[in-house]
């Protein structure tokens, strides 16, 4: 049986090899292909009877995750922020609030969830947008506010949606349902020394990686020598009985602000995982869902996708300055793909706490990322008709 996993999961492996090598020449963003191939890929291994240890998955998932954590964190400038993160900042903030206080319960209703911080969980992660999705169209449709604006969005609105979503699944886990009745028994004394010690860890190693990293942005061993610094900031930091996702979001944001000065240099340091971070999604998509073909399903998906449009396109055009015009304010509401990050959020609370129908979230995100990425080309497919350059 062991050998027959591992066949499978070398010929698996091959899949988004292949599709990664091939990106240059696809018209579409990249995770569109992952995602439907994974879900191509899971009915085939369904059918096939060949499953990976969930132990494996927890792994796998969890050095996704705090690589995934560091490329989020370590783009985000804490000093001297600029004019357009100010704006992204307040849209942001807005829509979070609003979708927590909306879409929560449209979720809970639509798809009977029990566990409101579950549905809460989905809500803050359906929030996140991301601007990698345009970085392979044509710009020449764009005003610079409209691609500046979307570029501030794309860096703090994954970080504030990863860090509530963490949050609130330690309420999730905690909640017990009995006959009805909702309590939370979340020992609040020892999540909140968690958070500290981790808190404490990630400064310190955040410290010291930006005093000592210096020549090593143009080593060939950057890819190695980051990597295991971000898996021993999360180790070290759980056997002190500390949150190794706080260290590991704080040493980023130390080392990103401390060291990383330059915007090339952040983008050169941190997207050296991304062609890692797809195929560890293909990965939980072929072997650790089961995707509902329940047309009723996609249907409620949608509804919940088009309640949330509705009060991203009110907030883009609320807190949007004055100098923004009609268009573009409907241009950049339209433009709000999500992106891998709120998929392996969910992956890994699916596959390491016990979150009661939390498989469900998780297919309802994967479903709506579907609908905001072929949202967003449509947009951009018109984007020329809406905007004057």
């Amino acid at each position: 049986m062991e050998t027959n996993y591992l066949i499978v999961l070398a010929i698996v492996l091959l899949i988004p090899t292949i599709i990664i090598h091939l990106t240059k020449r696809f018209k579409y963003p990249l995770l569109l292909y992952i995602i439907l191939a994974g879900i191509v890929t899971n009915k085939i291994v369904s059918f096939v009877g060949v499953q990976l240890p969930a132990e494996l998955g927890r792994l796998l998932v969890t050095i996704a995750v705090v690589a995934l954590l560091f490329e989020i964190y370590a783009k985000i400038k804490i000093k001297h922020p600029d004019y357009f993160y100010v704006i992204s900042l307040k849209v942001t903030l807005f829509i979070i609030l609003i979708s927590s206080l909306t879409i929560t319960f449209l979720i809970k209703y639509l798809y009977a969830i029990e566990n409101i911080f579950a549905a809460l969980i989905a809500a803050v992660l359906i929030s996140a947008t991301s601007y990698s999705l345009f970085e392979i169209q044509e710009r020449k449709w764009f005003v610079t506010r409209i691609h500046s604006y979307l570029e501030s969005e794309s860096i703090l609105s994954p970080a504030l949606a990863v860090a509530l979503a963490f949050i609130f699944s330690a309420f999730a886990v905690a909640v017990i349902i009995k006959n009805s009745t909702v309590m939370i028994s979340l020992p609040y004394l020892s999540f909140f020394v968690k958070i500290i010690i981790g808190i404490g860890a990630g400064i310190v190693i955040g410290i010291i990686l930006s005093k000592y990293f210096s020549g090593l942005l143009k080593s060939k061993l950057l890819f190695i020598f980051l990597f295991g610094v971000i898996i021993a900031t999360y180790i070290l930091t759980e056997a002190l009985k500390g949150s190794g996702i706080i260290a590991v979001i704080v040493m980023s944001l130390f080392f990103g602000n401390m060291y990383l000065t330059h915007k090339e240099e952040k983008n050169m340091v941190t997207t050296i995982y991304n062609n890692l971070l797809y195929v560890f999604l293909f990965i939980f998509l072929s072997f650790y869902i089961q995707m509902p073909f329940d047309l009723l399903f996609y249907g409620k998906a949608l509804i919940v996708f088009l309640a949330y449009l509705l009060l991203r396109t009110i907030a883009c055009f609320i807190l949007l300055p004055k100098e923004y015009s009609m268009a573009a304010k409907l241009q950049i509401s339209l433009l709000m793909a999500k992106e891998i990050d709120i998929l392996l959020i969910a992956f890994f609370i699916l596959l390491n706490q016990t979150i009661a129908q939390f498989s469900n979230i998780t297919s309802l995100l994967i479903i709506i990322t579907l609908y905001s990425i072929i949202t967003s080309i449509l947009s951009l497919r018109f984007s020329k008709f809406q905007i004057e350059v």
